[in-house]
């Protein structure tokens, strides 16, 4: 019997991917372009519900940041509206460091700001971008 126990559930987001198109009008190689599917919310009543909104941050200390101090990493701007559940979201985080390790997260809100898990954590190397690992002279050697 329930007794005034208000149950919500915002589910997590799990399947938070690196895109790997090179399409992107992205300035640098800094960036990441991620993809999620877009959770869904369930009221008290069992109504499947679109979720409000995101937060996505990275660390480039380690996942353990994005997991367990999530409020103390990078947030990310430009985040788009929720989807309706099931259909694809993506942002595009650009100005990201040269030869760094990144570690995302996201999580999703309700309209009552119930706030999801951590998602699952995507990674992504930087490249390097210095002169100094451009190659400037090619030479055949037979």
């Amino acid at each position: 019997m329930n007794r005034g126990l208000k149950i919500f559930a915002v589910l997590a987001i799990t399947c938070l991917i690196l895109s790997c198109s090179e399409t992107t009008t992205a300035p640098t190689k800094n960036f990441a372009l991620l993809r999620w599917t877009a959770p869904s919310d369930v009221d008290n009543a069992g109504n499947v519900k679109r979720v409000v909104s995101y937060e996505m941050r990275y660390s480039i200390i380690d996942s353990q940041q994005v997991l367990g101090n999530f409020s103390s990493c990078i947030a990310v701007t430009g985040l788009p509206v929720p989807s309706i559940p099931g259909a694809y979201d993506s942002v595009l985080v650009q100005n990201l460091p040269t030869d760094t390790l990144i570690y995302f997260g996201i999580i999703s809100k309700d309209a009552a700001g119930n706030a999801s898990l951590v998602s699952n954590i995507a990674v992504k190397r930087t490249p390097d971008e210095t002169e100094s690992n451009r190659i400037t002279t090619l030479q055949v050697v037979r």
